[in-house]
């Protein structure tokens, strides 16, 4: 009798209660892995569009410096960016030109899963007196 009192008694894991313990660490652990594949992918997303808007606002900056009759449309490339922008005399009113730069990614196919969507800024200069 005092033989199987000992046996209840004795503490200790099951089979049963192990598997169930590692399978619920294991299903966090995938988690923590999706999640952290997540967070690599926005921060990719997020230097893109940085650079991206660095670069419109640089081309802005100097077309704000350049005399008004030398804007024209045109483009440059600047590393894995495209620039452009387009420019529309007399918009809004006369004397004045809208300038739309548009700052996109050169596509890479090696790039997987980055969006292509392009940064947009609009401006008006108008006409030195």
């Amino acid at each position: 009798m005092t033989n199987s009192k000992q046996h209840k008694q004795a503490a200790g894991f099951t089979l049963i209660e192990v598997l169930i313990s590692i399978t619920v660490f294991a299903i966090g652990i995938l988690a923590v892995i999706t999640m952290q594949t997540s967070a690599v992918s926005g921060n990719a997303k997020a230097q893109n569009i940085s650079e991206a808007t660095n670069l419109a606002a640089n081309q802005v900056e100097s077309m704000l410096n350049t005399s008004y009759s030398s804007i024209v449309n045109n483009s440059a490339v600047s590393g894995n960016y495209k620039i452009s922008w387009t420019v529309q005399k007399n918009v809004p009113t006369m004397n004045c030109k809208t300038i739309t730069v548009t700052v996109k990614r050169v596509f890479n196919s090696q790039l997987k899963g980055v969006t292509n969507n392009p940064v947009i800024m609009n401006f008006v200069k108008v006409q030195d007196l």
